[in-house]
């Protein structure tokens, strides 16, 4: 890997990780284009850490309202920790059983097409429904962070499932938007955190720190541009134009491996 393939692969991760569309199939795509077949595990956790921070700069202020909420800073902010915790739940607890006890890798590039094409329907049916909720509940936020955990399949998206499942329960595309980034953070920073426990015991060999770096600072640049543009778009526009994306990439992914 080059420092020009680190640059290509941070601006994939930091546009798509904000879009319904799966970041990992487009990584996976991207690598397979550019000829990289030994793209480490690493690499891949440090550009999701460059869009880590980014959801953490850009959500700053509802960051802060789950803080006060940790110390009971008054019933409302209570309220929006408690939700966003145990709704953070199922996904930590599966992940985290599948980092342990499994060694699950689905990169067929017929599942992956199949995945963006077919999970890209879904999403496209449930935006049909009406916007006449605002507020998650705490029975709605842990079906949504259940349905979340099915991002374990590239192509799926964990975006694109918890939207597809929050617009079904008619929340606004604002607010699914709004609580699924929220409701990455623990699973990222798990994920982030037992990346490092393996580099630190020597599971995991770093062989170039430059690259990590330029890979992290891109992908939450770009990271930064894509979550101001997705959520002014998603305020005015319906999810046609990225169901539509999806069925073209899954075409496309179908296509290059035939």
């Amino acid at each position: 890997m080059t420092a020009l393939h680190a640059i290509i692969l941070g601006i994939i991760q930091g546009i798509t990780e904000f879009l319904p569309v799966s970041s990992s199939a487009h990584l996976i795509f991207a690598s397979k284009v550019m000829g990289l077949t030994k793209q480490c595990y690493t690499f891949d956790m440090c550009l999701n850490f460059g869009s880590f921070l980014a959801i953490i700069v850009f959500f700053r202020e509802d960051i802060w309202k789950l803080i006060r909420g940790l110390f009971n800073c008054s019933k409302e902010d209570r309220n929006f920790f408690s939700i966003w915790f145990i709704s953070s739940v199922p996904a930590i607890v599966i992940f985290f059983i599948v980092d342990l006890f499994l060694d699950i890798q689905f990169k067929s590039p017929i599942l992956l097409a199949s995945t963006l094409i077919s999970f890209g329907i879904i999403l496209y049916l449930c935006d049909l429904r009406d916007e006449n909720k605002s507020t998650i509940s705490m029975k709605n936020g842990i079906l949504i962070g259940l349905v979340q955990t099915l991002c374990i399949i590239p192509g799926v998206s964990r975006l694109g499932a918890s939207m597809s499942i929050s617009r079904y329960l008619n929340y606004s595309r604002s607010e699914s938007f709004r609580f699924s980034m929220l409701l990455s953070i623990p699973l990222v920073s798990g994920a982030l955190l037992i990346t490092l426990l393996k580099v630190v015991r020597g599971k995991m060999i770093i062989e170039d720190w430059s690259l990590l770096f330029i890979g992290c600072l891109f992908s939450f640049l770009f990271g930064l541009l894509s979550l101001r543009v997705v959520t002014n778009f998603i305020e005015k526009h319906t999810l046609l134009a990225i169901v539509i994306y999806r069925v073209i990439f899954g075409i496309s992914v179908l296509a290059f491996n035939t």
